[in-house]
């Protein structure tokens, strides 16, 4: 099930990852600031020309979240990663809407 939220970039990129990135490839990103550099730059692109302008979140912040994706990748299969992914912005649009509707 797809949440229209300011997540969307991520199944981009993580389906991007799994079709183009080997876990190995993934592992270099996690462990080198300059290739997660050069990662990002990449994504960043792709998410202009593929999800309609969507970006990545600045600074330390979209890191992470780019960081986590890779952790995905190098760590589930396919599926198993895109399923988690999924469970993980379904918590996140039901931790917001809690947010929202307290007092």
């Amino acid at each position: 099930m797809s949440q229209g939220t300011e997540f969307d970039w991520m199944r981009t990129v993580l389906t991007r990852l799994y079709d183009e990135w080997s876990a190995e490839q993934a592992v270099r990103a996690i462990q080198s600031g300059e290739q997660l550099g050069a990662l990002r730059v990449e994504c960043e692109s792709v998410l202009v020309r593929d999800a309609g302008g969507a970006t990545i979140p600045p600074g330390d912040y979209g890191n992470n979240l780019l960081l986590g994706l890779l952790a995905f990748r190098t760590k589930f299969p396919r599926e198993e990663g895109l399923a988690k992914l999924e469970s993980n912005l379904a918590m996140r649009s039901a931790a917001r809407g809690d947010r929202r509707s307290a007092p």
